[in-house]
């Protein structure tokens, strides 16, 4: 039995003519290697968007091949290729799909035949679909879009029976029914059986009710904000992700009132710089006059919140898909802005921000934490103890930028597991993060104070581990150079060091707008009653500054460090929202 596409974020891409009607292969894998670090999951070829019905057998062969390839020779091997195969007949539509096979893809997407809607019966649909699906040598999807089909809608009864053929394994729903995809969702498993949102605008309610995610037209215009919505209601953060899907619900709409693929291919061609608004005939190319209308001003609108997006899967990107923008002007592989296009920090002027210089944004494609080094290790040369009891717990500590080998000498295979006073559930520590660590409240209520914050923070003595959270986008790595374990009180007072860092100016730039008000907010509570000054990362935290503990999360410590980079000791720090109740210190 055939298995369901992975879920996530999917685009059907626009495909680009040259003005003499010939296929613009250099546009077309431009648009591509954007997309792929955007961090699609996939990329589906010969949509609706993609006028595959303006095109030949060689041309689609073409375009899929190109695009395979072009994933394949830019790192991106793991993109789905997804290719839609709806012809008017059976014959035709099962020769597209072995050539898809042929040409790289990885699935198809078949569209019921529209041209003679009396004679499309429940009984006539479901022959098709299940011959096609016989003799298909991938994996089939079925597209329902009433709109391109003479009005033929599938409905759950049809979409279920469906659903039962072996080589059958999801559908695209572009008739926006969210009624019906909670019904399908409901009744097949997702793994072999995707339900994918059809449209943007409903994306996120549509993640709710169970969906696979999303394949939807606007992923050309914005794939990273997609992918952040996505990332967002996989960690739980609701309120964050439902910012962002009325923004690209507004989008979405507007996107369709410019004409649907007309009027989006010249949005993506003038925002990006590649491509043209060229489309094959009957179809009329959207004028320059578009972008100046009140849909136009909205997706520039959309464009600007995008790129201020401080992506909550950006991080995850490159684990997932490798090495990006071959053109960079270093050997880093990222591209350079300058500090003309950050947004300045609340406290800045262009007086007091300097001459603009060249500024390297690493951190939106890896972590949030250290220019040249992922894992900056905290040096220390006394135990945290020690430091606590001169006094200088706030300090700053060197962080290197030397990248050390992990060096947690164990070596006896042993799962790892945190100390009694650091477990998630416990209870042991409550701590409010914007306070020091050398001033907690309440420790466990058998134990003397100090002796539990000076016992090793693992059951396997480590040197060494790497703080991640859902909470934040930055990774700490923590280890000890006096050869003693880590303890309780060198976590915590790390994880408070980090925390007291101010923001920089990156780091600002990445923030979408209603991060950077939150942060404010936050910093202006916390300054009622502390000195510090300046944004710093703790008011990233907003009012989730009570720490919970550790705990173990392993396809969270996968999608946030790189391959072969994954420390042994990995760990989530949790936080949860201050009780009314809690005092500050």
């Amino acid at each position: 039995m055939a298995t369901a596409p992975p879920a996530g974020i999917y685009v059907p891409a626009v495909l680009f003519f040259k003005n003499d009607d010939e296929l613009d292969i250099l546009s077309i894998k431009k648009h591509i290697i954007r997309l792929a670090e955007g961090g699609v999951t996939g990329i589906l070829v010969q949509g609706s968007n993609g006028e595959a019905q303006h095109l030949s057998h060689e041309e689609r062969f073409l375009a899929i091949k190109t695009t395979r390839e072009t994933l394949n020779e830019n790192g991106f091997k793991n993109v789905i290729v997804m290719a839609g195969t709806g012809a008017p007949s059976t014959k035709e539509t099962k020769t597209l799909n072995v050539e898809a096979k042929q040409a790289g893809a990885d699935y198809v997407l078949v569209l019921t035949p529209g041209v003679w809607p009396p004679q499309m019966t429940k009984e006539n649909i479901l022959k098709f679909h299940r011959e096609v699906a016989d003799a298909s040598p991938l994996p089939v999807l079925i597209y329902n879009f009433p709109t391109v089909c003479a009005g033929i809608d599938l409905d759950s009864d049809i979409l279920n029976a469906l659903a039962e053929h072996p080589n059958i394994v999801g559908t695209k729903l572009s008739c926006g029914s969210i009624g019906k995809l909670h019904r399908l969702t409901t009744s097949n498993r997702m793994s072999s059986f995707a339900v994918f949102a059809g449209q943007s605008q409903w994306v996120l309610p549509g993640l709710f009710c169970g969906s696979a995610g999303l394949i939807g037209a606007t992923v050309n215009l914005f794939p990273k904000l997609h992918v952040k919505l996505y990332e967002l209601w996989k960690a739980g953060k609701f309120d964050e992700a439902m910012k962002t899907q009325e923004e690209l619900g507004h989008t979405d709409w507007a996107v369709a009132k410019l004409g649907g693929v007309t009027g989006l291919k010249r949005a993506v061609s003038d925002l990006f710089g590649y491509g043209s608004e060229s489309v094959r005939g009957p179809l009329t190319a959207a004028g320059p006059e578009k972008l100046l209308s009140k849909e136009g001003e909205r997706i520039k609108l959309a464009d600007r919140y995008a790129s201020q997006a401080a992506s909550y899967a950006a991080s995850n990107i490159s684990t997932k898909h490798g090495p990006y923008n071959k053109q960079s002007p270093d050997s880093s592989g990222i591209p350079h802005v300058s500090f003309e296009n950050i947004p300045y920090l609340p406290s800045e002027t262009a007086a007091t921000r300097g001459p603009a210089s060249q500024v390297s944004l690493r951190s939106e494609y890896t972590q949030l934490d250290n220019d040249t080094n992922r894992y900056p290790k905290l040096a220390r040369t006394t135990s945290g103890a020690s430091n606590m009891a001169r006094g200088n717990s706030g300090g700053p500590r060197d962080e290197t930028s030397q990248r050390t080998a992990n060096p947690s000498s164990s070596g006896s295979g042993m799962a790892s597991q945190a100390s009694p006073m650091l477990a998630i559930g416990s209870g042991a520590i409550r701590w409010d993060v914007r306070d020091s660590p050398s001033n907690l409240r309440q420790l466990y209520k058998s134990t003397r104070r100090g002796e539990g914050v000076t016992a090793p923070a693992l059951s396997t003595k480590s040197r060494y581990l790497c703080l991640i959270s859902y909470d934040f986008p930055w990774t700490i790595a923590i280890s000890t150079t006096n050869g003693q374990p880590l303890t309780v009180i060198d976590v915590l007072e790390a994880l408070y060091e980090s925390l007291h860092k101010e923001v920089r100016r990156s780091e600002w730039a990445l923030a979408i707008d209603v991060q950077r008000y939150l942060m404010m907010k936050a910093n202006k509570n916390r300054r009622k009653s502390t000195v510090a000054m300046g944004i710093r990362r703790v008011d990233w935290l907003g009012s989730r500054c009570m720490f919970k503990g550790l705990e173990k999360d392993d396809e969270l410590a996968r999608k946030r460090l790189m391959p072969g980079d994954q420390p042994s000791d990995v760990w989530v720090v949790r936080f949860g929202t201050i009780p009314s109740s809690h005092p500050t210190n």
